[in-house]
């Protein structure tokens, strides 16, 4: 088989790309003791009061207390993000992961 110099830089090329991309994204996962990383307990508390308040004036039949506490913990957690990727609303996904789930 003969060597072509032109398909070892294109395949150099791809791993440099592959290993660029690779560095470029955001760990998924990440350890910590707190419950949500990087999220005080005021501002857990703060949501699911938020959320409390929004269920008892516009979801009638709901867990109140379920649905604020899963709502709120939806909001408050902001994951890391994906550079040029769509992510849905957080208040709305939220909401609707809550209310399905209570």
């Amino acid at each position: 088989m003969h060597f072509n110099p032109r398909y070892f830089v294109l395949a150099l090329a791809a791993m440099a790309a592959i290993l660029y991309v690779i560095f470029l994204v955001p760990p998924l996962t990440s350890g910590g003791g707190t419950l949500i990383p990087g999220v005080t307990e005021a501002e857990l508390a703060k949501a699911v009061t938020t959320e409390r308040e929004h269920c008892q004036t516009n979801e009638p039949d709901v867990n109140c207390a379920c649905f604020a506490n899963k709502s709120g913990l939806i909001k408050s957690s902001a994951g890391p993000r994906v550079p040029g990727v769509v992510y849905a609303d957080p208040e709305r996904l939220a909401r609707s992961q809550a209310r399905a789930s209570c």
